[in-house]
């Protein structure tokens, strides 16, 4: 069985290395999801890439400065950020307009 498993790693290198990564990863993920229940189930909330600092006007050169692991870092700080901040005002807030549109249709 071992052999299968590193015999798949290999074959699923050029799709991983191409633009078909994410596809893969998803697909993976449902056709074995695990069973998890209801109430814990996670809906991701967001997520940054390069792209979003030339929104707030970094240079190319300041963006191409940061690593994936710089990026990572700065992903983390901002998950911090926003749970020590505004996350459970923010879920309390949406999730109560998201109920109340649901009252009026």
């Amino acid at each position: 069985m071992e052999h299968q498993a590193t015999m798949a790693m290999v074959l699923m290198q050029p799709v991983m290395d191409s633009q078909w990564r994410r596809w893969l990863k998803e697909a993976i993920e449902l056709r074995w999801a695990e069973e998890v229940d209801p109430l814990h189930k996670s809906f991701p909330v967001t997520s940054i890439c390069r792209a979003d600092l030339k929104e707030i006007e970094f240079t190319a050169d300041e963006t191409a400065a940061l690593r994936d692991k710089d990026m990572a870092r700065i992903a983390r700080m901002m998950e911090d950020s926003y749970v020590e901040n505004t996350f459970w005002e923010s879920l309390e807030n949406f999730a109560r307009e998201v109920l109340a549109g649901k009252e009026s249709t």
